[in-house]
């Protein structure tokens, strides 16, 4: 397993009082919903393991306390796995689809919010389902 850090782009949307529930979700559509115009992810560090087959394991809050940390990713990392029988698939899949190959944490996770986005905004607003 790979542990990985990642900008948050999206800092001006970023209230630096959030709590950790809406942290995990505005990292989480970070990583999932892509901004590009080519729909590859925001992340660089995420479309370099996601390319190579990888697949979006975990998510860390409070990972990476360092400043470095704090002022890049806010502490959060995500683990990326690279399953060996599925590494080719995936990364076929990826650059035919442009989807996120997702553990089933990550899919739980992102089930369990229901994140409404405002195109014209690009704020998120969050309802549990």
């Amino acid at each position: 397993m790979c542990t990985d850090s990642f900008y948050f782009k999206i800092a001006p949307t970023i209230d630096e009082d959030m709590d950790e529930d809406n942290l995990l979700k505005q990292a989480l559509i970070y990583l999932l919903d892509s901004d590009r115009a080519d729909g590859y992810p925001n992340d660089a560090v995420a479309k370099f393991h996601l390319g190579n087959g990888a697949i979006l394991e975990r998510v860390n809050l409070n990972s990476d306390l360092s400043s470095k940390g704090i002022k890049q990713s806010r502490g959060i990392m995500f683990n990326y796995l690279y399953d060996l029988d599925l590494l080719e698939k995936n990364h076929e899949l990826f650059f035919k689809t442009k989807k996120v190959q997702q553990s089933d944490e990550i899919k739980s996770l992102r089930k369990n919010s229901y994140v409404i986005r405002n195109p014209l905004t690009f704020n998120n607003t969050y309802r549990n389902v």
